[in-house]
């Protein structure tokens, strides 16, 4: 607003001496200023730094040097972060992103939101094995893997089913080659092929009546068989089918067996000749 002013003065001899006086009036501003930024980002505005949600004011001048209010509007945006759990079969792949994986782990990648902010993508990826370790036990074979479905199946018969052959143990009624399709836990695999032969029957029964002592034990044992063989080869394996321990050609009615330094749990004792093969389990306790 702009306003004239007149002002009336007398000297000491009462001459009137006046003028006028002109004096605009500038008005105060009101500046507002949105703005946004990533959580994590700062914002500078009047030599300070913003961070957090909010309404900031302060007082500036203007050019004519009247005072003026500043109000900063700050809008923070949150970091997003998303987490996916997904397992897959041995043998598949899971497609992420532009990458297939087949290997169990934790993966991520940063994404932008619609804001422009970081979008974190967290994957654990699981992938499901099953033993497919197949053994003889007697006269049947042994799938290792436990608690799971089983068929078994005729390898020399283009791998078709063996009618009611469908427990963790199979008794081939013929000669032949065969092979356990393993089910668990949404996957399936299926294990080498594995000969089957008939043998003499006294060599059979001599290594069927094998036997571990003492058991459970702590890892020192021995395996007593009640009549003297030759050539008989002794191995221990662990639950997923690995070798631990393992002697050739051993002759005699007992041999001393030490896997102390292995972890507790059950293991399979396997011994064989060129033809025939025994499977004994045993428990290994932990060390006191």
């Amino acid at each position: 607003h702009n306003a004239d002013f007149r002002c009336k003065v007398s000297d000491h001899n009462g001459q009137v001496i006046s003028d006028t006086v002109s004096i605009t009036i500038n008005p105060v501003f009101y500046n507002e200023t949105d703005a946004e930024i990533c959580n994590g980002e700062v914002f500078n505005w009047h030599n300070r730094v913003y961070y957090m949600n909010g309404v900031y004011t302060d007082t500036c001048k203007t050019v004519n040097g009247c005072d003026s209010i500043c109000v900063l509007n700050l809008t923070v945006h949150p970091v997003a972060e998303t987490f996916i759990y997904q397992s897959i079969c041995d043998g598949e792949e899971f497609q992420w992103q532009e990458q297939l994986l087949t290997e169990s782990g934790n993966y991520s990648d940063t994404l932008q939101t619609i804001y422009g902010c970081d979008s974190i993508v967290n994957l654990e990826l699981s992938v499901k094995e099953i033993n497919d370790s197949v053994l003889y036990a007697g006269d049947s074979l042994m799938a290792l893997a436990q608690g799971a479905a089983y068929q078994w199946v005729d390898c020399n018969n283009d791998y078709q089913n063996v009618n009611g052959a469908t427990g963790q143990y199979f008794y081939p009624q013929v000669d032949g080659s065969y092979a356990v399709i393993v089910q668990k836990d949404g996957c399936s695999v299926m294990s080498e092929c594995l000969a089957y032969t008939f043998v003499g029957k006294d060599r059979k029964e001599a290594l069927a009546r094998a036997y571990v002592y003492p058991s459970p034990n702590s890892g020192r044992f021995q395996l007593v068989m009640p009549t003297a063989l030759k050539t008989v080869s002794v191995e221990v394996v662990n639950a997923r089918g690995q070798v631990v321990w393992k002697q050739f050609e051993f002759e005699g009615d007992m041999v001393e067996v030490d896997i102390s330094g292995k972890n507790a749990g059950t293991y399979f004792l396997k011994v064989s000749d060129d033809k025939y093969v025994q499977v004994i389990k045993v428990i290994v306790l932990e060390n006191e």
